[in-house]
C-alpha cells in the first residue's frame, strides 16, 4: 500500500529538517511527501530543495501564497498533487518516530480514519534539538523517562508502542474529539467523498474536527492510534487564535447539519487550479 504523507510547514525550516530526517528512516518505505508550503521564504524552499536530492522518497513541494494561516486550503492543494491509497497528516514540527508508518500500516482499515496523538516537548529541548539536529528515533525509553523527570516532555504514554493491541482501539469510535491533522491516517477514498478539508476554516482551529464530523457522517469510524502511533511535537509560541470563535461557531453549525462535503474543498480547488493552467 502506497502512503502520501502531507505534511504541513511555515517558516521553520530547521523543526522541517528534523521531521523530513525521521521520515527517510521510516522502516516502511512505499511513501511520498507532499509538503503544504502555507508560504513560507527561501530558507524553507532551500530546505526542501537540498531534501529532494538526498532522501529515498519523493518531495513535491506545494506552496501557497501567504494570506493568513489557511491550512485546511494548503492541505487540500497537497492532497490534489497525491498519489496513494492513503493519506497520512503530520504537522511540519511533528517528529515521526521510525515506524510511524509501519504502525499506520498495521492499523489502517477499510471504514475506519486512525487518530493518533503526541506528546509535546519543552522550549529548551526543542531548541537543543533544532540546533544540533539531533535524531530522536535513537532515544530510547530510559532516555525519553529522564526527559520527563527533568520536565523536558510532558508524557510517555505516546511513545510506547502496542500496536498489537487492539482492544481499546475502537472505542469512542463515533467521536470527533481529539481528531488531529497532526497525526491522522485517512483513506484518498474516504477523503475525496466529503471533498477535502473545508477551506472556509481561516486561521487557527478546528479544521480537523470539520473534516472528522464529516467523515463520521458518511458510516466512517475513528480507529484509536495511541500505544502505536505517537508524534513528538516540537514548542513553539502560540499562533494567533483572533479566528478561533468564528471557525468554532461554523464547527458546531456543521454538528447540527447535514453537510457531508466540504463547501470549499478539494473539487472547488481543482476548478480553480485548471482556470489558472
Amino acid at each position: 500500500m502506497k502512503f502520501s504523507v502531507i505534511l504541513t510547514t511555515f517558516n521553520r525550516p530547521k523543526a522541517l529538517s528534523l521531521v523530513l530526517e525521521a521520515l527517510n528512516a521510516q522502516t516502511y518505505k512505499d511513501f511520498e511527501v507532499i509538503i503544504a508550503d502555507d508560504g513560507s521564504g527561501e530558507d524553507t524552499a532551500k530546505c526542501i530543495q537540498n531534501y529532494q536530492q538526498k532522501v529515498f522518497y519523493k518531495i513535491i513541494h506545494d506552496w501557497q501564497e501567504p494570506n493568513g494561516f489557511q491550512a485546511a486550503r494548503g492541505r487540500n492543494l497537497a492532497a490534489l498533487k497525491a498519489s496513494g491509497d492513503y493519506l497520512l497528516f503530520l504537522d511540519g514540527d511533528c517528529v515521526p518516530r521510525h515506524n510511524w508508518i509501519e504502525n499506520h500500516l498495521k492499523l489502517a482499515e477499510k471504514g475506519y480514519m486512525v487518530a493518533g496523538n503526541r506528546c509535546l516537548l519543552s522550549k529548551d529541548i526543542t531548541k537543543n534539538l533544532e540546533d544540533n539536529q539531533t535524531d530522536l528515533g535513537t532515544f530510547g525509553f530510559i532516555k525519553w523517562l529522564s526527559l520527563y523527570f527533568k520536565r523536558e516532555v510532558n508524557r510517555l504514554l505516546p511513545l510506547i508502542n502496542l500496536t498489537q493491541v487492539k482492544f481499546f482501539r475502537y472505542k469512542n469510535q463515533d467521536s470527533w474529539k481529539k481528531v488531529r491533522t497532526c497525526n491522522l491516517g485517512v483513506w484518498m477514498d474516504d477523503f475525496k467523498k466529503v471533498n477535502g478539508f473545508d477551506g472556509l476554516y481561516v486561521g487557527w482551529g478546528y479544521e480537523d474536527s470539520d473534516l472528522a464530523v464529516r467523515l463520521l457522517k458518511t458510516g466512517i469510524k475513528r480507529k484509536s492510534g495511541i500505544l502505536s502511533t505517537g508524534v513528538m511535537h516540537l514548542w513553539h509560541e502560540k499562533y494567533d487564535r483572533s479566528s478561533s470563535d468564528d471557525n468554532l461557531n461554523r464547527l458546531k453549525s456543521r454538528l447540527k447539519d447535514n453537510t457531508i462535503r466540504a463547501v470549499y474543498g478539494l473539487e472547488e480547488l481543482k476548478h480553480e487550479e485548471d482556470k489558472h493552467d
